[in-house]
């Protein structure tokens, strides 16, 4: 009979034969902050264009773009952790205690400065971008049990380290740190090729060209 260990049970095996006690489950919490967006309209369709590395064209003799504006949503991941440390005789055990993840959404809305020579409202433009912006919450706080769940899986497979001489706490809490933050990577950029998927689908020649039209006569 062959038994297989899962690897949180090897790891707390071997933080047994190491000498330190078992640590406690980590509790891992999650929080996501959505700021508010900032709206930015000094920018040309041209200037816009070139900040996304496309075409322009030209317009009753001025240089536009079918790119009116765009959503950047900036999404950040700070980890806050706490540890248990028990001290012996110059040396010391260390378990991670618990762990804090905070994602912050910053989304700044670029939209056309052209719009007054073109006859295009602000708020035809801002509807769309609206899409993207709604989007991007949306995948965020769908995401926000399973980043806990992987958060905490990540913590636990840590087990305890040391024995370690004291000196040493400090480099071991910041190793165990960036391995839980290694362990959440396949996640964090699922999240992201998720995103930047649903945008593509928002942001096609069609859908440019579309806008642009409209956008060419009073709304």
């Amino acid at each position: 009979m062959i038994v297989l260990l899962e690897p949180l049970q090897v790891i707390l095996i071997f933080a047994s034969l190491s000498g330190c006690p078992t640590p406690e489950p980590v509790v891992a919490a999650v929080e996501l902050k959505i700021e508010k967006p900032i709206y930015i309209r000094t920018h040309s369709s041209a200037g816009l264009a070139r900040m996304k590395s496309r075409e322009t064209f030209m317009y009753k003799g001025r240089e536009i773009s079918p790119i009116l504006g765009f959503t950047q949503g900036d999404v950040t991941y700070q980890y806050a952790s706490g540890y248990e440390v028990q001290k012996d005789g110059g040396t010391a055990c260390l378990g991670m205690k618990d762990i804090k993840l905070t994602i912050t959404y910053s989304p700044k809305v670029y939209i056309s400065s052209d719009h007054n020579f073109l006859g295009c409202s602000f708020a035809h433009v801002a509807k769309h971008e609206q899409k993207h912006y709604d989007a991007d919450v949306d995948i965020l706080t769908k995401y926000l049990e399973q980043l806990k769940t992987q958060l905490e899986k990540g913590a636990n497979m840590l087990g305890a380290r040391g024995p370690v001489i004291e000196p040493a706490i400090e480099t071991v809490k910041g190793d165990m740190r960036l391995a839980v933050i290694e362990a959440m990577q396949p996640l964090v950029k699922k999240i992201r090729a998720l995103r930047l998927k649903t945008h593509a689908a928002f942001d096609t020649d069609e859908a440019y060209t579309r806008d642009a039209k409209a956008c060419a006569r009073p709304l």
